[in-house]
């Protein structure tokens, strides 16, 4: 906490040994000109917390009660939470692997001022601060954010969320399952089928398919074997190839078709080719 206010920390020296030392006589000082914009609140805190004698020092609950806290860093009674995240949280962990892969994508490419609610969310479930949700945390933080009919089946959504039985919901999985859909757009589907489609034949082969499902896999293990890839493609596949277009991406995310940006880039591309084979005629 002194070192974020003040830019530095309050023990410092040219050498270790000269830290530590004053580290044991626990000397420290607020420069006038380093703390002039820093609270009196803030500073009486930090003297509570760097008293030398442990059985002088503020616990962790009474820094939580300093008015400090109170004043500056209030804490929330009403969560950003909808009902509609439980059907997000749903919807996401009955969703195939393709459709997690896409959404993980595109949450990626959001900026931070979109992703904020969705971050703020997280932060007010995230009780323990370590970038992952627990059951506990997410239960009860629907209850704190005065959702009153949290769904029964709640304990097997987060199971399924729970792939790789962790016990925990990463950050990012939760992005991911929690944006809105109106970020779903043809540009942000079509940016997601670019990085799925990596020698840009307009196709996702199986190959790719195969790749992309295992990529995020840390441990080596296969998150989707060959015999799923080609079940996952059968479900996918309008038109029964072996390959998903840009056409079956937008719909799987979107449950319809694209409309006027992807005619728009298929023009292109065919004027593109047309151009091409004038110029080697």
């Amino acid at each position: 906490m002194f070192a974020l206010l003040a830019g530095y920390p309050p023990f410092y020296g040219q050498s270790v040994a000269e830290v530590l030392a004053k580290v044991r006589l626990g000397n420290y000082t607020f420069n006038q000109a380093d703390w002039r914009g820093i609270s009196d609140e803030a500073q009486d805190l930090l003297r509570g917390l760097l008293k030398i004698n442990p059985r002088e020092r503020l616990d962790c609950g009474a820094a939580l009660q300093h008015p400090w806290m109170d004043k500056f860093c209030p804490k929330s009674s009403e969560l950003p939470l909808k009902n509609v995240i439980c059907q997000q949280l749903r919807s996401f962990a009955t969703a195939n692997k393709l459709k997690r892969a896409a959404l993980y994508i595109i949450a990626g490419n959001l900026t931070q001022e979109e992703l904020k609610p969705y971050i703020t969310s997280f932060n007010n479930l995230d009780i323990e601060g370590d970038g992952c949700l627990g059951y506990e945390e997410i239960h009860n933080g629907l209850i704190r954010a005065g959702i009153k009919d949290v769904p029964a089946d709640l304990q097997d959504v987060f199971t399924q969320l729970d792939a790789d039985g962790s016990g925990t919901i990463e950050y990012t999985e939760f992005l991911a399952s929690t944006i809105d859909k109106r970020f779903i757009t043809e540009e942000t589907v079509w940016a997601a089928f670019r990085i799925f489609d990596n020698n840009g034949d307009g196709k996702i082969s199986q190959t790719e398919m195969y790749r992309i499902l295992n990529q995020r896999n840390e441990e080596g293990h296969e998150n989707c074997s060959p015999r799923d890839v080609v079940n996952l493609m059968r479900e996918i596949s309008s038109d029964g190839d072996t390959s998903c277009d840009y056409t079956e991406l937008y719909t799987l995310l979107r449950g319809q078709p694209p409309g006027l940006l992807y005619k728009k880039k298929k023009k292109k591309k065919h004027d593109d080719d047309d151009e091409d084979g004038a110029k080697q005629d």
